[in-house]
Formats: structure tokens, C-alpha cells, sequence
């Protein structure tokens, strides 16, 4: 019999997880924010993300603690998403949500700490603005992609 042999690879969730503490470590506190120590990130379809002619092509989204049975905060990255940086602007919204258990939409402590980390754009569809791209690109090189 053959022996299947794994790749010692990282998955998409643990390098979720990681990015998480650095963006916490390296952005979020360094404006006085923090991330909950409990929020759960992973990989998976946003409401409105991945269908065909869908409105709004949601790629990440995140939970308040009232929906979760666990009592957590719940981020997911659409699958979708291949470019690390924007993978990790994408989380940086994401758990801004978390950060005020998604209670000001995109208004108010919302957008406030977005602009305060270095989110640029609409507020409902940010993008990362240069300072905060450098440091997303320090993030994706002790990361990997």
C-alpha cells in the first residue's frame, strides 16, 4: 500500500488566525484599538458572495456576538479572494466590525477607526491606503502568501 505523503503546508484559516494577531500587534493597538482575543476568523461565502448575479459581492464579513451561539465575534474572507494584501484589507474591515460588535454599521466608531488604521474609500467597500499597504506587505512577507 502507497503511504500518502502531506504537504507540511499552512492552511487558509491558521494563516487567517496569524494575520489576525499581527493585525492586532502591528495596526490596531498601535492607533489604541484592539482586537477581541476570541474572534473567530476563517474562509467562507459572505450572505451575498460567490452568487451569480448577486447585487453586492460581499468578500468578507463579520458577525456580531448576539449571532454567534458561541458568544464570538465571526469574520469570513470569501474564498474567492487570492491576492494576500487584499485578503488582509479585507480582514482589517472586517474586524474593525468585530472591534465595535458591528454596532455602527459603516458609520460612527466604524469609521473612525478605519480611518484612524489607514482604510481609504467608501466605507462600505475600503481599500487600504499606502501606509497601512506597507504595513500589509511587511505582514504577507513573514506570512508568506
Amino acid at each position: 500500500m502507497e503511504t500518502l505523503q502531506i504537504e507540511n503546508k499552512i492552511t487558509r484559516e491558521n494563516w487567517l488566525i496569524m494575520a489576525t494577531s499581527k493585525l492586532n500587534d502591528g495596526v490596531f493597538k498601535q492607533c489604541g484599538y484592539e482586537v477581541p482575543q476570541d474572534v473567530k476568523v476563517s474562509c467562507g461565502f459572505p450572505a451575498s458572495g460567490g452568487r451569480t448575479g448577486a447585487k453586492h459581492q460581499a468578500i468578507g464579513t463579520c458577525h456580531n456576538r448576539a449571532s454567534s451561539k458561541a458568544g464570538v465575534n465571526e469574520v469570513y474572507i470569501s474564498p474567492t479572494q487570492d491576492d494576500s494584501i487584499r485578503v488582509l484589507d479585507v480582514l482589517t474591515h472586517e474586524l474593525i466590525h468585530a472591534i465595535d460588535d458591528c454596532e455602527h454599521g459603516h458609520k460612527g466608531l466604524f469609521r473612525t477607526i478605519a480611518v484612524d488604521v489607514g482604510l481609504e474609500g467608501k466605507m462600505t467597500s475600503t481599500h487600504a491606503g499606502k501606509e497601512l499597504t506597507a504595513k500589509l506587505e511587511k505582514i504577507v512577507k513573514e506570512l508568506g502568501e
